[in-house]
């Protein structure tokens, strides 16, 4: 029998997801992206606590993370129409799916298509490409919107668009764009941003995510960034932003920086060193429904090195018999008769 902790618990998820059910979808799927990488250990923070033990209550390194436990209770949740009082018997699960769709610093809200036309203005990309199946806009709690106007103060914002895979959006969300992890240091360290969406939507192939979620089995994930007009922020300007900012900067003086092995910043795109002033404004969210089974594409993913190799000597020891003189013999009998 449930307590009337866990109705009221059970009650709030319900409110929660007739709200908005497509962004808790995809919150929800974004912590099964993280937990399904291979990165998992990195990927996913921040890690939910009630999967976690720990030896001192106060000390997060020795807590010891319980993945099996976790994957096997992401495995039990049904897709979010037909999540009904049965998940309430399962407290562990059902606190999962409250900590997961409601964030203390921020939250998510679906928009409509129409926000897209928006969001081109605000970037001012030029080059056409398919419009997002989902957008969804990051909202911050009055504390961390606070301290973002205050560090933004009287200086003017852009907006950018950032690609990255689908696993590292968990973090992202709850962490920001962190420009010590990028990988791509060849203009300098940084968060790599563009102008266009052509641009950084290279960067976040379709990942699998939640195989019951409503939005699509794979998803790629790109953020449009709010960034403080700061002389941190690395790019090549032009005539018209260098009279939007008074014209005291010249077109090279913010396309370097020190220790780039690949020289100046290209055109349309951003480089940002300050992790404080950059922020997720909003998410475009591609999705793709297929019929394939999901746990057959991610055995192929997974052994594909092997399944090459044997694939290799299937393909010589073919070659092998087709050269043989008592192959080709037997052929040209069977093919006479």
């Amino acid at each position: 029998m449930m307590t009337d902790v866990v109705v009221g618990r059970y009650n709030q998820l319900k409110r929660r997801l007739e709200c908005d059910p497509s962004s808790c979808d995809l919150l929800f799927s974004l912590l099964v992206a993280a937990l399904s990488s291979y990165r998992h250990d990195t990927v996913l923070r921040p890690f939910p606590p009630m999967y976690s033990a720990s030896a001192a209550a106060n000390n997060d390194d020795d807590r010891r993370r319980d993945y099996a436990a976790l994957r096997s209770d992401v495995a039990s949740c049904p897709n979010f129409r037909a999540l009904d009082e049965s998940i309430a018997t399962n407290t562990r699960l059902l606190e999962l799916l409250l900590w997961t769709i409601d964030a203390k610093q921020f939250s998510l809200k679906t928009c409509s298509q129409n926000k897209f036309n928006e969001i081109c203005l605000l970037t001012g990309h030029t080059i056409d490409v398919a419009a997002p199946d989902c957008i969804f806009e990051v909202e911050y709690c009055q504390a961390v919107e606070e301290k973002f106007s205050a560090l933004r103060s009287d200086r003017s914002i852009f907006f950018a668009y950032h690609g990255s895979r689908l696993e590292n959006f968990h973090s992202i969300l709850h962490f920001g764009l962190q420009g010590h992890l990028n990988k791509n240091s060849v203009f300098g360290e940084g968060t790599y941003l563009s102008s266009e969406l052509s641009i950084s939507i290279h960067y976040s192939p379709m990942g699998f995510a939640w195989d019951r979620s409503l939005l699509g089995h794979q998803l790629g994930c790109i953020a449009v960034c709010e960034i403080i007009d700061d002389p941190s922020v690395k790019c090549k300007m032009h005539e018209r932003q260098q009279s939007r900012r008074g014209g005291q900067e010249s077109s090279n003086s913010r396309a370097r920086i020190a220790g780039s092995i690949g020289g100046d910043v290209p055109e349309k795109y951003y480089v940002v060193r300050n992790n404080d002033i950059i922020r997720v404004k909003y998410l475009l969210v591609y999705a793709q429904r297929n019929n394939l089974n999901r746990r057959a594409i991610q055995w192929i993913q997974r052994y594909k090195f092997a399944l090459v190799l044997v694939l290799y000597v299937v393909f010589l020891i073919l070659l092998g018999l087709f050269r043989s003189v008592t192959i080709r013999s037997f052929f040209k009998k069977f093919l006479n008769v």
